[in-house]
């Protein structure tokens, strides 16, 4: 008598089939969850990294323009404008903001990541968040108090720059940076500000923490 032999699989056979192939996919979904968030953090650090150096690019372009109207005799000194004296105390930190014209300026009302200032009709905003204005696709600061939150998307990221004097003593060629609220004056009479010590600071959510993006740079009176 001739044995008939059986083809196809067994139960068991296709459960383990079963189970790799769905194991293949969950190993798929996973790779590519990971690929979309990397790719999220990565744009996120690409613009950080780019708001830093626009704004460091600000602070070197306020130092040579001083240069420049030192020159023609239209200010008094190469660090005007990079800081702000009321009464006997010096402020150093604040944001880039738009002036005139598309021009920068600096605004030193904020001094911390969260300090809020007050635009038109009383609102309330978070004066170092940057704003997207996109009429004229471009992205900005304010501190002013036209300023309409309504007409601007906020953005996650928030700015804030540090420009601290370097002071040099004349006698001892010592330098040494002042971060408080004085200046190279309070040092002694043979010091003097021969440079900044500019610091740009970025902040935004990531997920359920806070990323912090840093540069530094030290920018010298090299002309005058």
């Amino acid at each position: 008598m001739t044995k008939q032999r059986q083809f196809g699989f067994s139960l068991l056979e296709s459960v383990l089939a079963t189970a790799v192939i769905m194991i293949g996919i969950v190993s798929i979904i996973s790779l590519a969850i990971v690929s979309l968030v990397g790719g999220e953090v990565t744009s996120d650090e690409f613009m950080a990294v780019n708001f830093a150096r626009e704004a460091m690019e600000s602070i070197r372009v306020q130092r040579d323009s001083n240069w420049l109207a030192m020159d023609a005799g239209l200010t008094a000194a190469w660090n005007d404008n990079l800081y702000e004296l009321s009464g006997t105390t010096y402020d150093y930190s604040g944001i880039v903001t738009m002036g005139i014209g598309g021009s920068t300026r600096f605004s030193f009302l904020p001094n911390s990541f969260g300090d809020t200032c007050v635009g038109a009709s009383s609102t309330v905003y978070d004066c170092t968040s940057i704003w997207y204005e996109s009429s004229r696709t471009r992205y900005i600061q304010s501190t002013d108090i036209t300023f309409v939150p309504a007409s601007y998307e906020e953005t996650k990221f928030q700015r804030l720059v540090m420009l601290y004097p370097i002071c040099r003593d004349s006698s001892s060629g010592l330098e040494q940076i002042i971060s408080g609220t004085g200046n190279c004056a309070g040092l002694g009479a043979t010091w003097s500000q021969v440079g900044i010590d500019a610091i740009v600071q970025m902040h935004w959510p990531e997920r359920t923490d806070y990323r912090t993006y840093t540069i530094e740079e030290h920018l010298y009176d090299w002309k005058y």
